[in-house]
């Protein structure tokens, strides 16, 4: 089939940001897409509607009749996706995309900020093929396709499937209705692939007279194996035949793209699954229940679908580094949540510090010799404001709270001064909807209107216990802040009133300044060893699961959390 696509980059469509700020990113996943061919594709994507970018791309076709399956790990840069529609490569800096696959789906409404479920739209560009010629000058677009599988069904949502498959599915599961049947299931996470031996019988007795040495000549053992990503598993099956019983004969295997196929889909008990299966040449189909033989693995699968289930963190983490130790000749970095993209924004060793994102992602606010400055987000336009640290943006980015010898002050982003709400304090930091400063003051958190009216303690901390660095959550219902006592510091989360405290972090460790992610489900902070002088930036799920690392150098101090730069 031959199809002309004159240009792959949709309309875009203008978008209204309000200045209140930014909704965050959604991500999406695809449920029930199929193709012409009877492949299926799976994975997901997060998208903002904002901006109309594309990210954290995720995304597998598996083998059809008319082609093979790829991976799709980029969106096209120079063809953006947007709100009605997206173009993924296989990788985005090959250039051109003459002999890559595309993965182009369009949807039948828009996705917006807001999530939901939306149906791929089937008379529309959605399909997948390769690239034959680029177009014109812009070798990014695809000026024609040779054979496209087009997309029969299939939806894009927003709201997170089953249980996602993990390591925890792995044994014996079987379907009530065929006793004496099964499937014995291994799960690899890293590749990812998922392997099924499948035991069952043929479709009727053998002919009379039939024998067999060992086992029984009804018996059939199937093999499947395949892609998976979130709760779904596509596999292709393979008959395996030509080999003998504890002989080293080599054997053969069907070809798997004219064989048949399964597709496991797992339920969020981790105990039962969906199994849809097609032996094409035989025309066998159906779709069965499976259970599990034995619960042994279960919780752990609910543990792993749970640390699974959390979409990646996003935005960008900027930060305080540290190239010989020393915090007088730091610098200001951004790097991504997973530690990738680690960029030096300042190089001038003059004790860069306390950097603060603009809640757009376009300006970086920032302290230099206890003076506060801005700059653009890639490190030009520095420009000095006022005396003081610890800057935060306003949400809606015309404002920053800052402290100086003063106590707290506002002023506007240009450098004008606005207000002193109070004398005393430091590391303001405003709530999402404006109204209120949270700020330390001696050793505890304390609160204040914006406009500097009554405060309220909300730790009143006994003695030998210091409290600091409080930051709001993005639905302004959580305040994170650092906790001391002793030779220890941890991570602690409290409600917008100072109650229902709670341990992140907790052991003989020492983690301080804290920061959400801009969709609030993660939290980063700067941990050190009890005494060994190192300092690096960690990252962990609102719940306290996945602690991870994000930088390895020893030398990375205060960390801020925000949107990607435009």
């Amino acid at each position: 089939m031959k199809k002309q696509v004159f240009r792959f980059a949709l309309v875009l469509v203008l978008l209204t940001i309000s200045s209140a700020g930014f909704a965050s990113p959604v991500r999406w996943y695809l449920q029930g897409v199929t193709m012409s061919d009877g492949a299926r594709a799976v994975g997901s994507f997060v998208f903002d509607a904002d901006t109309s970018q594309y990210s954290e791309v995720d995304v597998a076709t598996t083998i059809g009749s008319e082609a093979t399956g790829a991976t799709f790990s980029d969106p096209n840069p120079d063809s953006p996706g947007n709100v009605n529609g997206l173009l993924f490569v296989m990788d985005g800096s090959l250039e051109p995309l003459t002999g890559q696959p595309v993965f182009t789906i369009e949807y039948s409404t828009p996705l917006s900020n807001a999530g939901g479920t939306v149906e791929v739209n089937t008379e529309g560009f959605s399909f997948e093929g390769q690239c034959l010629m680029g177009q014109g000058d812009d070798t990014r677009e695809c000026g024609s396709i040779g054979v496209a599988r087009t997309f029969l069904a299939g939806t894009i949502t927003s709201i997170k499937p089953g249980a996602f498959i993990s390591a925890g599915f792995n044994g014996a599961w079987f379907n009530p209705d065929t006793s004496g049947q099964g499937i014995l299931l291994d799960v690899y996470p890293t590749i990812p692939l998922l392997f099924i031996a499948w035991f069952t019988f043929d479709t009727g007795p053998e002919p009379a007279g039939s024998t067999a040495v060992v086992g029984d000549p009804n018996h059939r053992w199937l093999t499947a194996q395949g892609t998976f990503r979130a709760n779904e598993a596509v596999l292709d099956i393979f008959l395996t035949t030509g080999g003998f019983f504890n002989d080293p004969t080599r054997v053969s295997n069907s070809n798997a793209n004219s064989y048949g196929r399964i597709v496991l889909t797992f339920n969020n008990d981790c105990r039962t699954a969906t199994m849809e299966f097609d032996l094409f040449s035989q025309r066998l189909q159906d779709t069965n229940t499976l259970q599990r033989i034995a619960d042994d693995n279960v919780n752990l699968c609910l543990q792993l679908a749970k640390t699974a289930a959390a979409p990646a963190p996003t935005g960008s983490i900027v930060y305080q580094f540290l190239p010989t130790g020393s915090f007088s000749l730091s610098e200001i970095h951004r790097i991504n949540p997973d530690g990738s993209g680690d960029t030096a924004l300042t190089n001038d060793g003059a004790g860069n510090g306390d950097a603060a994102p603009s809640p757009d992602g376009s300006k970086v606010a920032f302290s230099r010799n206890n003076m506060v400055y801005v700059m653009d987000a890639d490190g030009s336009n520095q420009q000095s404001l006022a005396a003081g640290r610890f800057p935060d943006f306003s949400p809606n980015g015309q404002m920053i709270v800052y402290s100086s010898g003063n106590g707290i002050q506002i002023m506007e982003a240009n450098g004008t001064f606005f207000d002193n709400p109070r004398s005393t304090g430091s590391m303001p930091d405003w709530s999402p909807d404006g109204n209120q400063i949270v700020f330390r003051e001696g050793t505890d958190i304390w609160v204040m209107a914006a406009g500097g009216n009554a405060s309220t303690n909300l730790t009143n901390n006994p003695l030998g216990t210091s409290a600091a660095s409080p930051r709001w959550s993005p639905d302004g219902s959580t305040i994170a802040f650092e906790s001391c006592q002793g030779s220890f510091c941890h991570i602690l989360l409290m409600d917008s009133l100072g109650k229902s405290v709670r341990n992140l972090t907790s052991g003989e460790v020492v983690d301080f300044l804290p920061d959400w992610s801009p969709d609030g489900e993660s939290i980063s902070f700067e941990r050190s060893g009890p005494g060994d002088g190192t300092f690096d930036i960690w990252v962990a799920r609102r719940d306290g699961s996945v602690i991870k690392r994000v930088t390895t150098s020893g030398k990375a101090s205060t960390a801020k959390w925000g949107v990607s730069p435009p």
